[in-house]
Parts: C-alpha cells; sequence; structure tokens
C-alpha cells in the first residue's frame, strides 16, 4: 500500500465526494420517506454491509464490557438521533445549506472534548473555529435574505433547528468513543455502533408505521428504494472505510482537511442532481467555511 503514491490524500479526497453524492442522493431521492424511516432503511443496508465485511475479514473483538456500551451510546446518539435529524434538516434546507451547516460538527467537537475531556485548543484552532462559525453564519444569512426576496417556500428555522440537533449528536457521538477508538477494528467499531442505533430505529418504526410505510415503498417505489440503498451504501459503507484509509496513510490533519471539503463537491452535485439554485456570494461562504475546517484540523 505504501508503494501507491498519495493513497491517503486520495482516499480522503474519494471520502468527501462520495459523501456529497451520498448526501446529494438523499435529499434528492429522500422524500419518499420520513426521516426516521429513511434513516431506518440507510442503517439496514449499511449494518448488512458491514455484518458481510466483519464475516470475510474476522477481526479482533474488544476486550471489556465499557467499549461496547460507548460504542453503543455513540451510535444511538449519532447514527440514530444525529442521521434521523440530519435528514429531517435535508427535507427542509436541501443539501447545500445541510452540508454547511455540518461544517460546525468540528467546533462543537472540540467544544465539548475542551469541557469534557480537557483537551486544550491552539490559537489556529480557535481560528479556524471562528472563520467557519463566520461563514456559516453567513450562509444562513444569504439563504434567509434570498427567501425573503423571493419568497421560496423554505422551512429555514426548522432546518437549520434539525441541522443544529444534528451536529451536536456526531460531535458527542465522537466524543464518547475518542478514548476507545485505538485498538478497535474500524468495521466491527462501526457495526458495534450501527447494531444499537438499527435496533432502536426498528422499535420506533414499528410503533409509528414507518416499517409498513419501507415494506409498502419497496412494492411501490422500487427505483427510489434502489438509489437511497446506493446512497447508503456509498455513504456510510464505502466513505468510511476510504476516510480510514486516507486517516492511516496520510497526514492526520491532511486527511482530516481534505474529507471536510465534501460541501464544496456538494455544490456542482445539488443542481445537478437535486436541482438546487446556486449563488456565486454562497459557493464562497462554503469555500471560506471548510478553509476553516481546514485550519482548525490542520492546527489539531
Amino acid at each position: 500500500m505504501e508503494s501507491i503514491p498519495l493513497i491517503g490524500e486520495l482516499a480522503s479526497l474519494g471520502a468527501a465526494l462520495i459523501w456529497a453524492v451520498s448526501l446529494t442522493l438523499f435529499s434528492r431521492f429522500g422524500s419518499v420517506l420520513n426521516p426516521t424511516a429513511l434513516n431506518l432503511w440507510k442503517n439496514s443496508i449499511a449494518l448488512v454491509c458491514f455484518a458481510a465485511l466483519i464475516l470475510f475479514i474476522k477481526p479482533e473483538w474488544p476486550d471489556g464490557w465499557e467499549v461496547y456500551v460507548a460504542f453503543g451510546l455513540s451510535g444511538i446518539l449519532g447514527l440514530a438521533v444525529g442521521d434521523t435529524a440530519l435528514f429531517a434538516a435535508l427535507q427542509r434546507l436541501g443539501a447545500q445549506n445541510t452540508s454547511v451547516s455540518q461544517c460546525c460538527v468540528p467546533l462543537i467537537t472540540g467544544g465539548l472534548a475542551y469541557i469534557f475531556l480537557s483537551e486544550s485548543l491552539s490559537a489556529g484552532e480557535v481560528l479556524g473555529m471562528i472563520i467557519t462559525g463566520l461563514a456559516i453564519f453567513l450562509v444562513i444569512r444569504h439563504d434567509n435574505n434570498r427567501r425573503k426576496q423571493s419568497k421560496i417556500e423554505l422551512d429555514l428555522f426548522g432546518g437549520l433547528f434539525f441541522a443544529a440537533i444534528a451536529a451536536l449528536c456526531q460531535a458527542g457521538a465522537v466524543v464518547i468513543i475518542r478514548h476507545y477508538l485505538q485498538g478497535v477494528d474500524v468495521a466491527l467499531g462501526t457495526a458495534i455502533r450501527l447494531l444499537p442505533a438499527f435496533c432502536v430505529l426498528f422499535l420506533v418504526g414499528a410503533f409509528r408505521g414507518d416499517v409498513a410505510k419501507i415494506i409498502e415503498g419497496l412494492n411501490t417505489r422500487s427505483y427510489d428504494f434502489l438509489i437511497l440503498s446506493v446512497a447508503a451504501l456509498f455513504g456510510t459503507f464505502l466513505g468510511l472505510l476510504m476516510m480510514s484509509t486516507g486517516a492511516k496513510y496520510a497526514k492526520a490533519g491532511i486527511s482530516a482537511a481534505l474529507t471536510a471539503t465534501y460541501p464544496l463537491w456538494i455544490i456542482p452535485l445539488s443542481v445537478w442532481i437535486a436541482k438546487e439554485s446556486v449563488s456565486i456570494k454562497k459557493s464562497l461562504y462554503t469555500v471560506i467555511a471548510v478553509v476553516g475546517v481546514g485550519i482548525m484540523m490542520a492546527a489539531g
């Protein structure tokens, strides 16, 4: 693997592109299901893929019940609650705005790690946080002004609320398992996170009637479900594997910064696939947000 030049950097960029494609597909075809049902279907596909991979590679299982508790709680918080909120934001804000809003995940993660794990923040990390936060504010302000001028039907307040919940849950999920990440196989750790998240979503979905809606949709909207399955396969399965490859073979700061460029890829994809509009100002603010994340990651 080391003989292949730039494999880590290419893998990190590949992860960013994969996440951009999957998020755009979820935005375009996700309206066939409500956020809870959509997340249940996504996690179902991902869990099957990771289970098959684990049976193939046979990784070593971690010792200690606390590892499983931490990964399980992280999965429920991030993959069940967080991703459901993310899909709710997608349906209200679209792929572009939602992706930019998630640039605040590293900010929140750094803040939570500072409070609960006593991790220090460097001047570069603080600078990156300020730049990213300002850029996200400008994107939201720009879209709010356009909405008022053109009377676009967009649930901005509801979308931002769910985007904030998603970012907080994703950041919290990372902080919970940060101590236990070393020594745990990536595929196995993800499967341990996915299983309790799937169980929670299945119970909620069975109570709300979402499971019946999925079964009905498989019969009546098979093409849409095929696209959503591809998005789940790429976004949750291949995207994570590519990100892990990038983290292993590239410098940590470079890998994280390249992976965080996915909001930039979403701009042309959302115009092409999801038929969303885009402006020069909004694109510029998105670039600034990603640059801020890159500064923060590089300084970490």
